[in-house]
């Protein structure tokens, strides 16, 4: 499948929802619930506004295959009714990069088309969130007939994770204690997200192999960072591009699309 800068898919994507944009401000009701629209043009300006968090509740896998939302975190909706009802807040900023919202907070929720989204806004709301929208994909595009990637498209997926070329070092982001409680993957280091930048940019080479097992890489070697769903992943990719580094992909999609394609290989 041939893919399309992130421009040209907003064109693209701005062209069709201006002829569905009653549609779009609507109420609809599934399951008996009414759910807020929020149009494209909304969830653009979302993208830019930090006080709105927009919630992503594909699988892992479906964002490996046609990219993500800018600024958009992933939480499957198998899992948001946990983690937005039981995951103290220390946890969620560490997990996804950004603060818990609060029962104020305006959440946008979207998936492929709409529904699991709509399910997602329907277990926000039953939890106390009263300020909540719903991204109908729908009404807008089918989020498989094209793909949307954030950034400059550099993104590994699982097989090159998987088969890692002989010199990529495969760095992963998350805290020690998140690899206590699900495994690691093979051949990765762990470099906290918080140390990142001051590892790359201070530490001698000595100090660096001392502290974390491996040879500290040079500017031009293959990197590949990881965490959970790859949004700190992104983040330390951005850091250590500012420090000169040109060779970084950061795998989309994390431990939990690891974990998923491990287990139906």
């Amino acid at each position: 499948m041939k893919t399309i800068s992130a421009n040209v898919y907003l064109l693209i994507l701005s062209i069709i929802s201006a002829g569905s944009a009653a549609e779009l401000t609507k109420q609809y009701e599934p399951g008996g619930r009414m759910v807020k629209i929020v149009s494209f043009e909304e969830l653009k300006a979302a993208t830019t506004n930090p006080n709105i968090l927009i919630i992503d509740v594909r699988e892992p896998h479906e964002l490996q295959e046609t990219g993500v939302v800018p600024n958009s975190i992933n939480i499957p909706l198998a899992t948001v009714k946990d983690v937005l009802a039981s995951s103290p807040g220390e946890d969620f900023k560490k997990t996804f990069g950004k603060d818990k919202p609060d029962l104020d907070s305006e959440i946008i929720f979207t998936c492929r088309s709409g529904k699991r989204s709509a399910a997602a806004y329907a277990i926000a709301e039953d939890l106390g969130y009263k300020n909540l929208k719903n991204f109908d994909g729908e009404n807008s595009i089918n989020f498989a007939s094209i793909r949307l990637y954030s950034g400059d498209n550099k993104l590994a997926l699982f097989e090159e994770v998987k088969n890692l070329k002989a010199g990529t070092t495969l760095i992963d982001v998350r805290e020690p204690k998140e690899l206590k409680e699900t495994g690691v993957i093979p051949k990765s280091f762990n470099i906290p997200l918080g140390e990142v930048e001051d590892a790359f940019k201070s530490l001698s080479n000595e100090a660096f192999q001392k502290k974390y097992g491996l040879q500290k890489p040079k500017e031009d070697y293959p990197l590949v960072f990881s965490c959970r769903s790859g949004v700190r992943s992104a983040k330390a990719m951005a850091a250590v591009e500012k420090l000169g580094y040109n060779n970084v992909k950061n795998y989309k999609g994390g431990w939990l699309d690891w974990e998923e394609q491990s287990k139906s290989k």
